[in-house]
């Protein structure tokens, strides 16, 4: 190929600018639905695990042997207690926005997930087919 050559690689008729792309069909809506909603267990599954993980590290600070301890050491671990909760009232509302942000990451990441799955599915099936 010289530099006077001019070169043209798309079709006869084609618009400059324009695509022919196929418009999405309700079928392929709902395969991509279908692939979400089988995402959607696994985003349960690390929500409870996370809401587990919470319940056990609040267990293993109660496990304390009480009998080896002083009334003192025992009224400064009462009063820590109240005071913990009471912070933790002051401040639900940012936890509880906390758990709403990470809810949300969540789900939009297993959405995103299953819709790359199924783009590459499709992707190797239609390789497959052709070769």
């Amino acid at each position: 190929m010289t530099q006077n050559e001019l070169m043209h690689y798309g079709k006869k008729g084609m618009r400059w600018g324009r695509r022919n792309t196929k418009p999405i069909t309700t079928h392929h809506i709902t395969s991509v639905k279908n692939i979400s909603d089988s995402a959607r267990p696994g985003i349960d599954a690390v929500r409870n695990s996370s809401n587990a993980i919470t319940k056990t590290r609040s267990a293993n600070k109660a496990r304390t042997e009480l009998s080896k301890m002083t009334d003192a050491e025992l009224k400064n671990k009462i009063n820590r207690m109240n005071l913990e909760q009471q912070y933790t009232n002051l401040n639900a509302n940012q936890i509880s926005k906390g758990r709403a942000n990470v809810d949300t990451l969540l789900t939009v990441s297993g959405g995103v997930l299953a819709a790359t799955s199924s783009a590459l599915g499709i992707a190797l099936t239609i390789k497959q087919l052709k070769g």
